[in-house]
């Protein structure tokens, strides 16, 4: 079983990709993080889609994933779960507020 991305932050929120068996569009797929499970939504026969939860702690967890609902896990991997301080943030500010300008087009809407 993979994830993609294989880490994440420690306050959670952040959807996984995660892939390994074929997966059929009638399955249930659901994955433990470590004690904590989270149902995913199937995207295309060999990948899903879940939201990590929030962790207290930061390292290597154990992973499990299900296609049945959760009654059996025989797939499983491992996932990093780094400090919220050195995780990579995906939105930042590239403007400033105090300079606004607008720069959309009345054409492309």
């Amino acid at each position: 079983m993979l994830t993609a991305p294989p880490w994440g932050p420690m306050h959670g929120g952040m959807a996984i990709n995660v892939s390994g068996p074929c997966l059929r569009p009638a399955d249930i797929v659901k994955v433990n993080f470590e004690n904590w499970q989270t149902t995913c939504k199937r995207l295309n026969r060999v990948r899903a889609r879940c939201i990590m939860p929030m962790f207290h702690k930061i390292g290597m967890v154990p992973i499990r994933m299900s296609r049945d609902g959760g009654q059996s896990f025989p797939f499983y991997g491992r996932f990093y779960v780094v400090n919220s301080e050195k995780a990579v943030a995906y939105v930042s500010l590239k403007d400033s507020v105090d300079n606004k300008t607008n720069r959309w087009s009345v054409f492309q809407l």
